[in-house]
């Protein structure tokens, strides 16, 4: 199998996905948002909470990761999928709320969590705790905005400015994710801030592109797109 013929088969697969997205979009929006509110059933079964933050963590690294990618290689698939951004928003909101919330309304995990603390000494829960519930707290307002009517409201400039807070919501979320409970050591640290360097990185490739190879990288698997193409259409 040469690489042509590897090629081929993605492309295959990409227009194939990419035609079920342009012909289902709005189907698929309804689909996520009402797997969105499925999942606060999740509430129901404790022993999937830790689950549901991954999956949260899973949804917000898609969410982020999507914007420069699809940016810089301008692929069809990856555009379509920037229209599903509100919706998966709040999917990843929801999953969080499940995760937290989940938490605080067990009696035994609150008793652990807060009760020991309250009212005088929050600062002395753990951490990996206190970023978490950080993080929630930076999630509800993206949660309660992901919709037009609050864009209206907010206007395109404040809306844009409070989504903002996805930023330190990814680092939080990954320090809470990576951080060992106790005492923290500077080992925790590395998985979060690469996994956030690199997203930053790709944010600053993505508007400069002008890294040489990769430009002339993405200019060749783009020929040998157009090549497909020109060769399906001559076949049909």
């Amino acid at each position: 199998m040469n690489v042509t013929t590897v090629l081929n088969f993605l492309f295959w697969c990409h227009d194939a996905v990419s035609d079920v997205l342009v012909k289902h979009l709005f189907t698929l929006k309804k689909i996520i948002l009402i797997g969105a509110h499925v999942s606060l059933l999740g509430l129901l079964f404790p022993e999937m909470r830790e689950d549901f933050g991954s999956a949260a963590l899973v949804v917000l690294l898609f969410l982020l990761f999507l914007s420069p990618a699809s940016q810089l290689f301008r692929m069809r698939i990856l555009l379509q999928a920037m229209a599903l951004r509100k919706e998966m928003g709040i999917l990843m909101g929801y999953l969080a709320t499940v995760h937290v919330v989940g938490y605080l309304i067990d009696p035994d995990w609150f008793d652990f969590l807060i009760t020991p603390y309250w009212p005088g000494d929050l600062l002395s829960i753990d951490v990996r705790y206190q970023v978490g519930f950080l993080a929630y707290f930076l999630t509800l307002p993206l949660l309660l905005t992901s919709n037009t009517l609050a864009n209206k409201v907010l206007g395109g400039k404040n809306w844009k400015r409070l989504h903002r807070l996805v930023y330190p919501l990814l680092l939080l979320t990954l320090f809470h994710k990576f951080l060992r409970g106790g005492e923290v050591q500077i080992q925790d640290a590395f998985m979060p801030t690469f996994i956030f360097a690199l997203y930053i990185l790709s944010k600053v490739i993505a508007k400069k592109n002008n890294i040489l190879p990769l430009q002339k990288g993405i200019a060749w698997v783009a020929l040998r797109y157009q090549e497909y193409r020109a060769t399906s259409v001559t076949r049909v």
